[in-house]
């Protein structure tokens, strides 16, 4: 039997497969490891801004959520590489 606080679950989407649904944490837990270990709590304290490069991707685009809601940057500018990836980040 598996148990788990209401809170850390949710619903997978039809649209989405059991294998994208299963590398969503994978891959925000992948961004909050390299902004720690990265030093962004100690670079915010400087400047209130963070590039993200790559940020049409999917640790560009948790990068940038985590980097607004948990790290509080306040400007986040992010790179793509074309322009269909321009317009997603």
């Amino acid at each position: 039997e598996l148990t788990a606080h209401r809170q850390l679950i949710a619903q997978i989407p039809e649209s989405v497969s059991a294998l994208e649904a299963a590398s969503i944490p994978v891959v925000y837990l992948t961004s909050v490891i390299v902004m720690e270990r990265g030093g962004l709590r100690f670079a915010m304290a400087r400047n209130p801004v963070v590039l993200i490069h790559a940020a049409a991707g999917g640790i560009g685009c948790a990068a940038t959520q985590l980097a607004r809601a948990h790290f509080g940057v306040r400007r986040v500018i992010g790179t793509a590489g074309s322009r269909k990836k321009q317009e997603i980040a």
